[in-house]
């Protein structure tokens, strides 16, 4: 006989990017990075929170913004982002 936890397909993990980010580095990103848009970085770690992989969200990241990635803000932001995913 089948349990209830059998017939729930399981749920991919959503990861809570933003509890890793310090109010100042928001604000730092979301200036520098994102040009003062906080839609614009919502929804960027909206998209970034659904993917599975730090690698995954690097690559999102490359293909969806025009960033200089040798850039210490970026560098900074990647950081955080993988700390999310560890």
């Amino acid at each position: 006989m089948a349990s209830l936890n059998d017939n729930i397909p399981a749920q991919p993990l959503v990861v809570d990017l933003k509890k890793n980010i310090s109010l100042n580095d928001r604000f730092l990103f979301q200036r520098e990075l994102f040009q003062n848009d906080r839609q614009e970085m919502d929804r960027t770690m909206h998209a970034l929170s659904k993917l599975s992989t730090y690698d995954q969200a690097e690559k999102y990241l490359r293909e969806s913004r025009a960033w200089d990635f040798e850039n210490a803000t970026v560098s900074d932001f990647l950081m955080v982002i993988k700390q999310g995913f560890e």
